[in-house]
């Protein structure tokens, strides 16, 4: 399977989204499509010039699924297309450090990868990273 093309946004400007970004850039089967945190608006931009053929996934940091809003209409259209909801609770305290929850974002983003083409619903999956309490 050629690597999946993965796009990286957030629903307001987080250091935790360029976190999830820096570990999608060092996973082997993934392949960024932009080097930066997209906004929405520019997943549906970039959304259009990838071929509606091929396998490709959005993470979405502090997104959430509702009826007729961007990842819906982003699933209706594409079904190639994965999404994962991801909401980060907590302070994130040592930057820098591995945070060993990005090992579960990454797999999910491959297992979702595997449902392509079934109903919209069954290719979104929605992740809560909770930080331990000092």
């Amino acid at each position: 399977m050629p690597p999946i093309k993965v796009l990286v946004t957030a629903t307001s400007r987080d250091i935790k989204a360029e976190v999830i970004l820096s570990a999608v850039a060092a996973e082997p089967g993934m392949r960024l499509c932009e080097e930066h945190v997209l906004t929405v608006p520019e997943v549906d931009e970039i959304l259009v010039a990838i071929p509606a053929s091929e396998v490709c996934a959005v993470i979405w940091v502090g997104g959430s699924f509702d009826a007729d809003g961007p990842a819906d209409r982003w699933l209706r259209l594409r079904p190639s297309l994965v999404l994962l909801l991801l909401n980060v609770v907590g302070d994130i305290v040592h930057v820098g450090l591995r945070n060993p929850n990005l090992d579960s974002v990454l797999s999910a983003v491959h297992a979702l990868a595997k449902s392509v083409g079934s109903a919209p619903n069954q290719r979104v999956a929605r992740i809560d990273l909770i930080t331990p309490d000092p």
